[in-house]
């Protein structure tokens, strides 16, 4: 089956494009991360790096969209033989003459640089981390894709300790708690090399996360970094969670500046995009946010999302953003009590 993706036209291994998830498999093609491929598309133009390396390469699709839609230069790993075919008659059908390496991306970054390096595996990125980290080109960029959320958000206790020493409680919170999670990980994993990072751009959507982090050397600016690591207290912005939860990162998950500053392609037809950025832009308002199911709680009457940000925009004068990890959320540089008086 042909399936057309931003400037690409890729070749995949199925007769019908999976929904979800799905397995991985040769040709495996997640069209649900389309919207991962169109910000990676947006940054890496915006960023500009020299060498960019699509580890995980499956289709090649990530890779061969990088390369037609920004000009950077472009390589491509993948470990499975098949997949790799595959990729090759990909780059062919694109008219992309790009390196392409049938193996395990660890070895090829001993031996070729890179100043962006996407990790996308199936599943968590605790085993290729730390290679990813130590090999890339100082500073540089570093894209993570996790798809292991059950662990991330502590659906699975056990899992989450073992795996990123984290221990949360699934509440209205958990998506950006599993953002912070993953990103308290990669900054303690950095910190052991003397590496710091600054995140970039942040972001969930259905079954992944999505970070896009600066890495650079610096024993002083990564002991900075593991200061903004530790546990958050719930009761500043929930009724009724209390509980005391971490370690996470508590730090800024976006680059405002930069993510303002980033040009949308012509070519990405549609509003996901932008409608995605606007909601990044200020995620920073606060950490962690209010959700309108929780402030509510035991009022007589439910408020809807939108009187709820004019109420406290008209009481607090204080701008209100809605926020993409929940669809009840809300963002406000303001104290919980606050909040509940002026929707009370």
């Amino acid at each position: 089956m042909i399936v057309n993706e931003g400037l690409a036209h890729i070749k995949i291994g199925s007769q019908s494009i999976p929904k979800g998830p799905g397995k991985a498999g040769t040709g495996f093609y997640n069209s649900s991360q389309k919207l991962n491929r169109d910000l990676a598309v947006m940054a890496v133009s915006g960023l500009r790096p020299r060498h960019y390396l699509d580890a995980f390469g499956g289709t090649g699709i990530r890779g061969i969209r990088v390369f037609l839609e920004t000009g950077t230069e472009t390589f491509i790993s993948e470990k499975s033989r098949s997949s790799y075919n595959l990729i090759r008659e990909n780059l062919n059908t694109n008219e992309c003459s790009l390196p392409l390496y049938n193996g395990d991306f660890s070895k090829l970054i001993r031996e070729v640089e890179f100043d962006f390096i996407d990790v996308d595996p199936y599943g968590s990125v605790v085993p290729y981390l730390d290679d990813a980290l130590t090999y890339l080109r100082k500073p540089g960029y570093l894209g993570i894709t996790a798809t292991d959320l059950s662990a991330l958000t502590g659906s699975v206790p056990r899992t989450n300790m073992r795996r990123y020493g984290c221990s949360l409680t699934v509440d209205y919170y958990l998506h950006e708690a599993g953002i912070r999670n993953l990103l308290g990980y990669v900054v303690r994993r950095a910190a052991a090399f003397d590496l710091w990072i600054k995140p970039i751009i942040s972001f969930w959507k259905s079954h992944f996360y999505r970070v896009i982090v600066r890495v650079g050397k610096g024993a002083r600016d990564a002991d900075s970094m593991i200061r903004q690591v530790g546990m958050i207290d719930k009761g500043n912005f929930s009724r009724i969670s209390r509980e005391v939860e971490g370690p996470i990162w508590k730090g800024n998950i976006e680059d405002r500046d930069l993510l303002d500053g980033f040009k949308i392609p012509d070519f990405l037809t549609g509003h996901e995009l932008k409608e995605m950025v606007n909601l990044l832009l200020h995620e920073d308002e606060m950490l962690m946010f209010f959700d309108t199911r929780d402030v509510f709680h035991g009022f007589p009457a439910i408020l809807s999302l939108h009187a709820a940000m004019k109420s406290i925009e008209e009481k607090l004068v204080k701008p209100v953003y809605k926020t993409h990890f929940s669809d009840s959320g809300l963002k406000v540089k303001a104290s919980l009590q606050d909040v509940i008086s002026a929707v009370s």
